[in-house]
């Protein structure tokens, strides 16, 4: 007979979560607030300064947790860990908050690659100076990410049942409930509830032997071996025959396989991590050689890849999409130098790697925002103040168009005040 958890025992765990992890379980509270009192708020201006803490909040979360797992080991360092994250916080916040009233395009773009960046220092900062092998790297990722899909199956349950309980009462017993309960149900279960559940099951890396002993599920192993790697294999000879026929044909790729390209990598690093622990394991021949010859096969990919991108760049400028195409291109570049030629490469590196590139694009004159910038101005320049030319053709006047959109959508009109004057 399965035993459940007696309400005693709920009670210590939820109280171990909370001592664990302070501040995050604050900030996911001050975050729910925020989101229950913006509801009810008619004065824009306080409703924009709730959506910005909002976004700090689940930037402060996933940073608060990545510093208390980097800490996680020496449990004398509380208090660098709460200094720490204080002022990584506040920097948060502040990067955040200087962000237009109207949050603009290349603004949610930073924000996004600021939020992937923490996700992936949560996979390695338990990892970072300490000594663990490959599998409790691949064990602590594998029980995170298990715990996300559990918490948020829990979540719904709970949101679901307890919204039926209230509708129940409103017919049954005739009781009026104010209108938005369902929405504050929703922020108070998927904003407190959710993240508590979710970091009560976070593994203790201070006691690795026996938290992250590796447990490989049998069911990871099928679905990866008969579902996900043949569908990558199907793709992997759509691009590579559509390579050859545009080779042999002498013409230009079509914009969106940069799109096909990136999405079929990703997924295929996806599967080489899910088996990376049984990959070279006696019986698995279909995995062995998927895990031997991936990279190999996505070097002609990637020089596709680049064609299409920096044809399109070439074209066009930079605009932030085809910035992070690019980025994404360079990264997979990376990857595929680093575990074709390297003796004895670690898992550890995908998500570091991935983790720098996405803090540089940023902020700096290496990010997204002030390459894109800069490009779509100087080809503002070419047509506005180069150019020699009398009239402008058709297409000249579409693209200077869509160069002049791009540029008041983003950083205002004022940006072209400059080459106008002139």
């Amino acid at each position: 007979m399965p035993s459940f958890p007696s309400f005693q025992k709920i009670i210590e765990e939820t109280r171990g979560t909370l001592l664990r992890f302070p501040l995050e379980i604050l900030i996911a509270v001050i975050g729910t607030l925020c989101a229950i009192y913006a509801i009810d708020e008619n004065d824009h201006e306080i409703q924009r300064i709730y959506g910005k803490i909002i976004m700090s909040c689940s930037l402060c979360l996933v940073l608060f947790l990545s510093i208390s797992l980097y800490f996680s080991k020496d449990l004398k360092n509380n208090s660098i860990r709460f200094i720490s994250s204080l002022i990584l916080g506040g920097l948060s916040f502040a990067f955040v908050f200087q962000f237009s009233d109207q949050i603009k395009t290349f603004e949610i773009y930073q924000f996004l690659a600021l939020n992937l960046a923490l996700h992936l220092l949560v996979s390695f900062t338990a990892f970072i100076n300490k000594k663990y092998d490959e599998n409790a790297f691949w064990e602590f990722n594998k029980q995170l990410f298990l715990r996300i899909l559990t918490s948020g199956l829990y979540s719904v349950v709970i949101f679901a049942g307890l919204s039926f309980a209230l509708l129940a009462t409103h017919h049954l017993f005739e009781i009026d409930y104010y209108d938005t309960i369902y929405l504050d149900l929703f922020y108070l279960v998927f904003g407190i509830f959710n993240t508590v559940f979710f970091l009560a099951g976070v593994p203790e890396t201070n006691n690795s032997n026996i938290a992250l002993h590796l447990r490989y599920p049998i069911g990871l192993k099928k679905f990866t071996q008969f579902v996900l790697i043949p569908l990558i294999s199907i793709y992997l000879v759509i691009l590579l025959s559509y390579e050859i026929k545009i080779i042999a044909q002498f013409s230009l790729p079509v914009g969106w396989v940069s799109n096909l390209i990136l999405v079929f990598a990703v997924f295929g690093i996806l599967s080489l991590l899910l088996i990376h622990p049984i990959a070279n394991e006696q019986g698995n021949v279909w995995m062995r050689t998927f895990h031997k010859w991936f990279y190999f096969l996505l070097v002609p990919l990637l020089g596709l890849l680049f064609w299409a991108i920096l044809y399109r760049i070439n074209l066009y400028g930079f605009t932030h999409e085809r910035y992070y195409v690019l980025a994404l291109s360079i990264w997979l570049s990376l990857l595929t130098v680093y575990f074709i030629f390297k003796k004895k490469p670690q898992i550890k590196f995908i998500p570091i790697s991935m983790c720098v590139i996405a803090l540089l694009t940023i902020l700096g004159p290496q990010s997204a925002d002030s390459i894109s910038k800069k490009s779509q101005l100087n080809r503002f320049e070419n047509y506005v103040v180069n150019n020699k030319k009398a009239q402008l053709t058709i297409e000249e006047e579409k693209d200077l168009s869509s160069i002049v959109s791009f540029i008041n959508d983003n950083y205002g009109v004022e940006a072209l005040l400059l080459f106008l004057k002139n």
